[in-house]
């Protein structure tokens, strides 16, 4: 048996690896009754790493849309160290093409992300 100090990184263990990115995208849970906007720094198909302030409490389950992709991950919180957390995807969905009412709101967070804000004088 191997100790921890014997096995390699955590990056070095996963079966695909990650790539780097930087993307925004935004964290929502709770049906989204809260949002928070957060960065991705990693990532593949399986999951994520993502920056968000370590004020910020992380619950075990959530959902993150990431506009770039149209996509939103149903995400499982693996790890948080400071302000970074790793997350492991569990389901994914185009968010253009949700059907389940539950969902919706996912929709609604992809489209708020590609608003232009505008201010007239």
């Amino acid at each position: 048996m191997s100790s921890k100090d014997d096995l390699p990184p955590m990056a070095e263990r996963r079966p695909v690896p990650r790539r780097r990115v930087l993307l925004g995208g935004v964290a929502a849970y709770e049906d989204g009754a809260f949002t928070l906007k957060c960065q991705i720094r990693d990532l593949n198909e399986k999951g994520a790493r993502i920056v968000v302030s370590s004020r910020q409490s992380l619950p075990e389950e959530l959902y993150i849309v990431i506009q770039r992709d149209h996509m939103a991950h149903k995400a499982r919180l693996v790890w948080r160290k400071g302000d970074e957390a790793g997350l492991e995807f569990i389901t994914s969905e185009d968010v253009r093409a949700i059907t389940d009412p539950g969902l919706k709101y996912l929709s609604r967070l992809y489209s708020g992300q590609n608003t232009v804000c505008l201010t007239w004088r």
